[in-house]
């Protein structure tokens, strides 16, 4: 079935951490990262364009992109629209594989002034999510009261009827995606989960404050 839609970024509050690979390394200087860009079978409420829909990414969805692509993805900050930073990488990934929970990775943030700052960031924990960009390539509607699979039209029929702000009829199962960039963020637009999300204006005081410190460096 053709994707309904095609290109998103996607937030989810997962483990990320600034440490040493777990294979002894005598680069053990804070600059290696690691954690899960994404995690299988977590649901996500997604709400957007006036819609809601519940989503969650299927094993086996980045299987073929990190085949066909992985030395390929990009390692950004806040998906390279930092006004600091830019699109300009951070650093380089490692490793990026798929494993019982999610997509794993490793990387190396890049020795430079702002790589240090987005460092010394994820070290204070004041950065702990991570984010991915991807294109659509296989997805599967359902109506989530019948279980019945939704296909074209009938997508957008229940999309326009339901509500930003109500409890999701449809879900969406991501069985294939085109894996772009992936990278920390600094607040997640969507959680995994509820627990530890940050109020919208501790998020901005926090945006504020690291952008601060990125322009210091000039």
């Amino acid at each position: 079935m053709a994707p309904v839609t095609r290109f998103r970024n996607r937030t989810l509050d997962t483990a990320f951490e600034a440490r040493a690979f777990d294979e002894p390394s005598t680069d053990d200087d804070g600059f290696n990262i690691s954690g899960y860009a994404a995690v299988f079978d977590s649901p996500t409420i997604i709400r957007e364009a006036g819609a809601s829909f519940l989503e969650s990414i299927s094993p086996g969805a980045f299987r073929k992109t990190l085949q066909e692509r992985g030395s390929k993805v990009a390692l950004q900050w806040q998906h390279g629209k930092d006004p600091k930073v830019g699109q300009l990488p951070i650093g380089v990934w490692k490793s990026l594989e798929e494993d019982e929970r999610g997509l794993k990775v490793q990387g190396r943030l890049l020795q430079t002034p702002e790589g240090d700052a987005i460092r010394q960031a994820i070290a204070a924990g004041a950065v702990s999510s991570m984010s991915f960009s991807f294109q659509v390539v296989q997805e599967n509607w359902r109506d989530r009261a019948t279980g019945k699979t939704l296909t074209g039209d009938s997508v957008w029929r229940a999309l326009s009827n339901s509500s930003s702000d109500g409890e999701p009829s449809l879900k969406r199962e991501i069985k294939a995606v085109r894996l772009m960039e992936a990278g920390p963020v600094l607040f997640p637009a969507y959680s995994a989960t509820s627990v530890g999300v940050r109020s919208e204006s501790a998020g901005r005081d926090l945006q504020r404050r690291l952008r601060l410190a990125l322009v210091s460096l000039d």
